[in-house]
């Protein structure tokens, strides 16, 4: 039921948005009591806070070793990446189209918003440092525009489905999703060694 839960509290988030969404309208949709929610989730915040934890473990899941061969192998890669991680921002998509005085409302779920950039931000460095000792980015891809790189790359991510959204009234489709997930892939084409090749 916790599950069922979670699943019907994303659906009418994302359709109503969070202040709009209360938990007599969760058990409505479920044919259960609100008391029976507030079993699992005694809290509006602990419930967004558990959706969220949920969203960190579905980007996380998409982090994997993969094996490539040479730049355009692992410039598919990474652009899957990229549209894998942008499918499941529209998931949540409600986080991303709240305001931020919406979110402050709930101080563990902004909390938890502030650490997961924290923790991105140790990611994505780590992961370009890893790719230029590996020589898939030029040695001259220094650790300010690292830093640039990620912070627009994370601004762009946070933002682009609120800005799509106000401008077509509509749900992203694959198409979409795919189209600004290149775009931010772009952001990395100026530090890409054209001339790697992986040698096993």
């Amino acid at each position: 039921m916790k599950h069922k839960i979670l699943v019907c509290s994303i659906k009418l988030f994302n359709k109503n948005g969070i202040n709009q969404t209360s938990f007599r309208d969760i058990a409505d949709a479920l044919n259960i009591s609100d008391g029976h929610v507030r079993y699992y989730f005694k809290t509006k915040e602990l419930l967004l806070t558990t959706i969220f934890e949920q969203l960190d473990k579905d980007m996380l899941s998409i982090i994997s070793e993969d094996s490539f061969n040479d730049v355009q192998h692992l410039n598919k890669i990474i652009k899957n990446k990229f549209a894998e991680g942008f499918a499941i921002l529209v998931k949540y998509r409600f986080i991303m189209l709240e305001s931020p005085k919406t979110i402050h409302q709930y101080p563990k779920f902004a909390k938890a918003y502030q650490e997961l950039t924290v923790n991105r931000k140790a990611l994505f460095l780590n992961f370009f440092e890893l790719l230029i000792m590996n020589g898939y980015f030029k040695l001259s891809f220094s650790k300010k525009q690292q830093e640039l790189v990620f912070n627009t790359l994370y601004i762009v991510s946070d933002s682009w489905i609120r800005y799509y959204v106000l401008v077509n009234n509509k749900k992203p489709t694959k198409k979409d999703i795919q189209f600004h997930s290149e775009a931010v892939f772009n952001l990395l084409v100026p530090y890409i060694n054209e001339c790697y090749h992986k040698v096993d």
